[in-house]
């Protein structure tokens, strides 16, 4: 069911960017529910199948690079070509959408670390997180993930931080679009795995409950019921998102049909490129169907969704469905 959940975090970040009047509530959201999948994933997977050995952690390294770069550098290139080609319709769909204007941040381009306070122009606009995900990746492998006391103390620090910012009044980037800012969603999530029994005791709900609460979070933010959705709104849904998120790792998965957990892994499979190309094949779109001017509302969404999941297919069954066996070797090495 996670594959499920990624991908409707993923879809919650086309709908902020590309309909208008949904923008600034469920994207910033949804990346801080990624950051939670994350650290929960990375804590699991390093402590059941990597450890903390050279070798293991070398092919955790060896994972995570198969994961990211494959994919992104194959969404890089078209973003290559549909921003010399149409440049204009790529900077109206995103003022960021542009060619990088230095070698530096060809760089950053390229091998994304560098893009989170990096290039005002990037072919791939929401990859600064990603640069985001690969330095706690690093920090979880040199140790953040290793045992129970470790992460709590990394939690404690985490959530005393964020405190601090709201009291201080701090700006939504800085407790949104920063390393220090990410660190509560990635211990957050490394805490659900690291004390997932006394978790499912006290704070596992039924799937149906914590799903419910989750998209209620979503609704009440978006109606403003929560006040300004990027302080109270923004935390009550980080919330939420860890409630569902034990709830996930509680089920069986031989509870699901396996049609079922082919259709969730699929799912999730296309969430990372959908994250990756939604705002080219909306370059693309803006170009073809609305004659290069942007619509209001929602009409950019409705004419490029069906468009953006068929690229993210196209790059699934190009690249993701190679590469995962690659990856499923490297993870199987003992």
């Amino acid at each position: 069911m996670l594959g499920s959940f990624r991908y409707l975090l993923a879809l919650l970040v086309t709908l902020s960017h590309l309909w208008s009047s949904m923008a600034g509530w469920s994207g910033v959201a949804a990346v801080f529910g990624f950051y939670v999948i994350s650290g929960y994933l990375m804590t699991s997977v390093i402590n059941r199948i990597y450890g903390f050995t050279l070798p293991g952690l070398g092919r955790y390294a060896l994972n995570r690079f198969l994961r990211i770069f494959p994919t992104y550098w194959i969404v890089l290139l078209l973003a290559l070509c549909i921003v010399a080609a149409i440049p204009r319709e790529a900077f109206l769909t995103n003022y960021k959408l542009s060619m990088p204007l230095s070698v530096t941040d060809w760089l950053a381009n390229v091998f994304i670390i560098g893009l989170l306070d990096g290039p005002y122009k990037v072919l791939v606009p929401p990859a600064w997180t990603l640069d985001i995900e690969i330095f706690f990746y690093v920090l979880m492998g040199l140790g953040l993930s290793r045992s129970r006391s470790v992460v709590l103390i990394w939690f404690g620090g985490s959530l005393l931080y964020t405190l601090w910012l709201l009291f201080n009044g701090a700006e939504f980037v800085d407790r949104y679009a920063s390393y220090a800012a990410a660190s509560l969603p990635f211990s957050a999530g490394a805490m659900v795995y690291m004390y997932r029994s006394a978790l499912a005791r006290f704070l596992c709900l039924p799937l149906p409950i914590s799903a419910g609460l989750f998209l209620l979070g979503l609704i009440a933010s978006r109606l403003g019921w929560l006040g300004d959705p990027l302080v109270a709104g923004f935390y009550i849904i980080l919330i939420c998102t860890v409630l569902l998120l034990i709830s996930l790792n509680n089920l069986e998965a031989r509870s699901f049909s396996h049609g079922w957990r082919k259709m969730d892994r699929l799912l999730g499979d296309l969430a990372y490129p959908i994250f990756l190309c939604h705002w080219q094949v909306a370059a693309v779109v803006l170009y073809f169907f609305w004659s290069g001017e942007k619509p209001d509302g929602g009409g950019l969404w409705l004419s490029s969704i069906v468009f953006i999941h068929a690229v993210a297919f196209a790059v699934y069954l190009g690249v993701d469905k190679r590469v995962n066996l690659v990856r499923d070797r490297v993870r199987g090495q003992h």
